[in-house]
């Protein structure tokens, strides 16, 4: 029985030198509706039977290119990594009860990671909270807590991390009272950076308490430079501070200062320079109540200063 070449839908229509019968069954019409199928072009042949296998993406799972976003060797799903995940809550009493969780993931190219809190008594009971991470960026850890409400409770913190580009880093602190009360903090750093170390502590409120901070820091490039301070009585009371540094780009120089009464009151301050690009140079000078007055001397950088 003869086919129907026009009608029969196997029958590539744009290619009628392909003479019936066929040996094998050529895909249907080109070009494909899909886009996974923009190929193959037959060369024109006028025997039968067709010679070429057929390699194109009819099939869905071949293609003679590498190519798969265009073409049929299918969507193969790319590798994980093996990833486990733990989570935990629980809560009990209300708003001022028991509310804690506890999470933990493994794999899932993030290493391990963990996460862990516990609240009993709301905000102003007692708390802790826990978290860490180690994995191909490093490791971390943090955790921290607190006894009783912001403005009156106990609260501390206390981080560390390390990792190839930051190196190790720590940070700490501590405040009972809140903003009235006492509080210390201290943080450190060793890396590419450098080595550093700051801490700063206070006692009573910003107008009538307490507070000194001493920092020092040591790098290749920066060189040496250290600042310290303290204060008693806010603005109105007493306060001194100094600060210095020594480098291949900054020269050495130091900064002193004080003061007694605030803008009213009392002060003196003291600098000097040498290198760093701004020659040598030396200040003094004072305040008694809104009098200002000093004595410089500049040789060398930017602008010479006069004695006044």
């Amino acid at each position: 029985m003869m086919r129907n070449l026009s009608t029969d839908s196997y029958v590539r229509q744009p290619y009628p030198y392909y003479p019936y019968p066929y040996k094998y069954n050529y895909p249907p019409f080109y070009p494909y509706p899909s886009p996974y199928y923009p190929y193959p072009v037959y060369p024109p042949y006028f025997g039968y039977p067709y010679p070429f296998p057929y390699y194109g993406g009819y099939f869905g799972n071949y293609s003679g290119h590498g190519d798969g976003h265009h073409h049929g060797h299918g969507h193969r799903p790319e590798p994980r990594d093996f990833e486990l995940n733990f989570q935990s809550k629980a809560k009990y009493g209300g708003k001022y009860g028991l509310d804690a969780h506890a999470d933990a993931q493994v794999g899932g190219g993030q290493g391990l990671t963990f996460d862990a809190a516990g609240n009993l008594g709301g905000e102003h009971g007692i708390g802790m909270q826990t978290a860490g991470h180690l994995g191909t960026q490093g490791a971390g850890f943090q955790a921290g807590g607190h006894v009783g409400g912001d403005n009156y409770g106990a609260k501390g913190h206390a981080d560390a991390s390390l990792n190839l580009t930051q190196g190790l880093q720590v940070d700490a602190g501590a405040s009972v009272g809140g903003q009235h009360g006492v509080g210390v903090q201290g943080d450190g750093y060793v890396g590419a950076k450098g080595i550093g170390a700051h801490a700063q502590g206070q006692i009573g409120g910003e107008n009538y308490g307490a507070k000194a901070h001493a920092g020092a820091d040591l790098s290749l490039k920066q060189g040496f430079g250290f600042d310290a301070g303290a204060n008693v009585g806010g603005k109105s009371g007493f306060g001194a501070g100094a600060s210095g540094h020594i480098g291949l780009g900054k020269g050495v120089g130091y900064q002193v200062g004080g003061k007694v009464g605030g803008q009213h009151g009392v002060g003196i301050h003291s600098d000097a320079h040498l290198g760093g690009g701004k020659g040598v140079g030396f200040d003094i000078g004072g305040n008694l109540g809104t009098h200002n007055g000093h004595v410089g001397v500049q040789f060398g950088g930017d602008k010479d200063k006069e004695d006044e």
